[in-house]
């Protein structure tokens, strides 16, 4: 991964820790989980808060293509999805982009049920609404 992807995990790490909204919730970059498979998985951020005794985890995927100034596009959703399908512990999945999505992105998110920030208006509260 290049610096600046690298960079750009420990902005969404940093805002998330801004924002959070008690105590015991967690915020890590580079989290390996164990899949259904056996097999490690990394999440770029990786958000968990207790609620009700139970945890609830959010996965981020950040993706910095200001370079390159392209959209991000249905593969990474794709790989997302496929990522996250096996993890069940995975409570919530979002894709956050510095460069925005591709409308057809945008189509396969609502379908995956991932959600789509750009780097600007991300927020704990929105990432914690588990009803979207």
């Amino acid at each position: 991964m290049s610096r600046s992807g690298k960079l750009f995990e420990q902005l969404v790490k940093t805002i998330q820790e801004t924002v959070k909204d008690s105590p015991n919730t967690i915020v890590q970059t580079n989290v390996k989980l164990k899949n259904t498979a056996n097999v490690n998985r990394e999440i770029d951020v990786l958000v968990t808060k207790v609620e009700n005794g139970r945890p609830i985890m959010i996965a981020f995927e950040c993706k910095d293509f200001s370079i390159s100034k392209k959209k991000v596009d249905i593969q990474v959703l794709d790989a997302m999805y496929g990522k996250c399908s096996l993890l069940p512990q995975i409570d919530k999945m979002v894709v956050v982009s510095r460069t925005g999505f591709t409308p057809n992105a945008h189509k396969i998110a609502v379908h995956y049920g991932i959600e789509l920030s750009t780097f600007e208006d991300l927020s704990l509260d929105k990432a914690f609404d588990c009803d979207n």
